[in-house]
């Protein structure tokens, strides 16, 4: 199966992803959470799988049964949210001043 690494960006090709396996790449383990399709950074517990257990660490490898990984490339870094009022105080000028 074709695999992406979500800490490099290395595509891989894997027959099974175990606990012990690192990316050849950068050297992360590709069995945790940060490399998992449920990781999401605004979920609770960072996991939109709702049976699986608290994982502390998101970047070493861990026990999770629900583990699948993902297969699509990393997403860029998040983006700093916008404001609505700051956009609106950029295109209306501001008449504070």
């Amino acid at each position: 199966m074709k695999i992406f690494c979500q800490v490099c960006g290395a595509e891989l090709e894997v027959d099974y992803v175990g606990r012990e396996n690192l990316c050849p790449n950068c050297g992360s383990y590709l069995h945790s959470c940060i490399q998992c399709e449920f990781y999401d950074p605004d979920a609770h517990n960072q996991c939109r799988e709702p049976m699986a257990e608290y994982v502390p660490e998101k970047d070493i490898f861990n026990f999770c049964t629900f583990f699948s990984p993902k297969k699509t490339p990393p997403l860029a870094k998040k983006q700093k949210k916008i404001d609505p009022d700051e956009v609106l105080k950029k295109l209306l000028g501001d008449e504070n001043k």
